[in-house]
């Protein structure tokens, strides 16, 4: 659980730097061709895809995301090994399907299943382990999670100023 609350503190940063810009550049032009309805669509489409692509990429290439190598677990196939990008593209489609309802499905499952084991591990015949993580290695991932929020948050001031002004009425 931790390392969903660390990945999506990275994921909700990027995506406020992101909403920024489109803010930036929607005054700058003074409309979008969308409507509020087009523009809600297309922006959580496009949270949908960046999210489904941090899992995927991350989980495919390394067994594990920023949130997963700060506490030490990693994905994998139940023969100990990475579990590559195809498991990883399996488990994190039915992330999308069972994180919809805050992850109530996801808990229940994992709750209840041996190895405490998601639905999208279930389907993608993963498991997650923990695994140590030399110290070095550790630093580094915290290193560049905090260079990531930060550069995120940064940058959402410099083109947002406004949104970080306290406004009490």
């Amino acid at each position: 659980m931790i390392a969903v609350v660390l990945d999506t503190v990275l994921l909700g940063a990027l995506m406020l730097f992101g909403a920024a810009v489109v803010w930036a550049e929607q005054k700058s032009v003074q409309s979008l061709p969308l409507s509020n309805a087009g523009l809600t669509v297309a922006g959580l489409s496009i949270v949908v895809l960046v999210a489904f692509l941090y899992y995927w990429l991350l989980e495919g290439a390394f067994g594990a995301t920023f949130g997963k190598a700060i506490i030490g677990v990693r994905v994998g196939s139940k023969t100990g090994r990475r579990g590559g990008f195809r498991a990883s593209a399996i488990r994190n489609l039915v992330r999308i399907v069972e994180g919809t309802p805050l992850y109530i499905p996801a808990f229940l499952v994992a709750l209840f299943t041996k190895a405490r084991r998601r639905i999208g591990d279930l389907v993608a015949n993963t498991v997650v382990v923990e695994y140590d993580l030399p110290v070095a290695a550790r630093a580094a991932v915290v290193i560049g999670w905090l260079l990531i929020v930060g550069a995120a948050v940064w940058g959402t001031y410099l083109i947002a100023p406004a949104w970080f002004q306290l406004r009490i009425r």
